[in-house]
């Protein structure tokens, strides 16, 4: 199996594009680099405005939707969490069943990002 690393792009996935969050993540250009997200483009929008209207269509989170596509891609997703809250929050993901048009809805507008080395 496969096991990608920062399934949630660093949490970027876990909020709406537009959030607080997100614009002071994508304002910092080294950080957001590290994901492949120094030159935002509509193609990242989609994929997140996407991830939010399945978690209003499954009432589920976000960061659940997100896990939840790399489960269905056949990866194992290490979710990094800083609270007991989160890591129960983790279980939600096995509740949420993406169907193929869901996956193919969220794998339509994805290109995929050069590497990005952590270290220059």
């Amino acid at each position: 199996g496969l096991m990608p690393w920062s399934p949630n792009a660093g949490g970027v996935l876990c909020r709406p594009f537009d959030s607080d969050k997100n614009k002071k993540f994508f304002e910092n250009k080294q950080w957001a680099s590290i994901y492949g997200l120094d030159n935002v483009n509509d193609n990242d929008k989609a994929i997140v405005n996407r991830v939010e209207e399945l978690s209003i269509k499954y009432n589920v989170s976000m960061m659940h939707v997100s896990l939840a596509w790399c489960i269905a891609k056949g990866v194992v997703p290490i979710a990094g969490v800083s609270k007991l809250e989160q890591a129960e929050d983790l279980v939600g993901i096995y509740k949420v069943n993406l169907t193929e048009e869901d996956i193919k809805y969220l794998d339509e507008p994805y290109h995929a990002k050069d590497l990005a080395p952590l270290l220059d």
